[in-house]
C-alpha cells in the first residue's frame, strides 16, 4: 500500500498559504493584503455553532465521513472558514494520493478577535489505510510537520487515551499536534504551543 509520501511533503507548500492566513503580527490589520489570505470577519462564528459544509478534497460522494467537519466546541476559540485559494492548494497537493478521502478545515481565532492564531484540519482517511500497521506512527508525523512547515523530531503524548503526535518548530513558527480516531486524523497548527496544547487536550477532554 503505498503512503501519501509526496502529499506529506507537498503539504509545506499549502501550510504557507495556511499559516499566512493567521497573520502572524497580532496587532496587524485584520485583512490581509491579499484578498484570499483572510476571510471576512463577519464569517466568524462560535465553535458552539454547527460548521458550514466545506468543500470536498476528492469528490467523495459516499457520505460515509460521519465525523469529518464535526469540530470540537473548544471555550476560548472560534472558527472561521479557510480561505479558497487554501483550500484548494491542500486539495491539489493531495489529488492523487487514495489514501486521503476527503478533508474540511478551520482557521482559529481566540474568542472576541478575528485574528486568527492557528487552523485545524480533518482528514478523512481510508479505512483500510488508518488500520495498517504503522499508519498511524509513518502517518501523522510527517503530515504534521508538513503542515506547519517543519521537519522537527516528533515527540509523542497521551491526551484523555489517545495517542497525540506534537512537532514544535525550533524557531517558534508553529506548533503542530495530530491524532487519529477512527479514520478521521486532525492536525491542528498553532503559532503558540501553549494555544495549541490548551486546544487539544480541550478538544480531547
Amino acid at each position: 500500500m503505498r503512503r501519501p509520501t509526496l502529499a506529506i511533503a507537498a503539504a509545506g507548500a499549502s501550510a504557507l498559504l495556511l499559516l499566512s492566513a493567521c497573520g502572524s503580527d497580532s496587532s496587524s490589520s485584520d485583512t490581509a493584503s491579499s484578498p484570499s489570505a483572510s476571510p471576512p470577519t463577519s464569517s466568524m462564528s462560535p465553535m458552539s455553532e454547527s460548521p458550514s459544509p466545506m468543500a470536498s478534497a476528492s469528490g467523495n460522494e459516499s457520505g460515509g465521513n460521519a465525523a469529518l467537519g464535526n469540530f470540537p466546541d473548544v471555550p476560548g476559540f472560534t472558527y472561521t472558514e479557510l480561505p479558497s485559494a487554501a483550500l484548494q492548494s491542500f486539495k491539489q497537493t493531495v489529488k492523487g494520493t487514495p489514501q486521503i478521502q476527503d478533508f474540511e478545515g478551520r482557521l482559529v481565532a481566540k474568542q472576541g478577535s478575528s485574528t486568527p492564531v492557528g487552523f485545524v484540519m480533518q482528514i478523512a482517511i481510508s479505512p483500510d489505510a488508518a488500520n495498517a500497521p504503522g499508519f498511524e506512527d509513518g502517518f501523522l508525523p510527517g503530515f504534521a510537520g508538513g503542515l506547519a512547515g517543519v521537519s522537527a523530531k516528533p515527540s509523542y503524548k497521551t491526551i484523555n487515551g489517545t495517542k497525540v503526535v506534537v512537532v514544535e518548530a525550533p524557531s517558534a513558527q508553529g506548533t503542530a499536534y495530530a491524532w487519529l480516531a477512527d479514520n478521521i486524523a486532525t492536525v491542528l497548527v498553532f503559532q503558540d504551543g501553549a494555544d495549541a496544547e490548551t486546544f487539544a487536550n480541550a478538544a480531547l477532554g
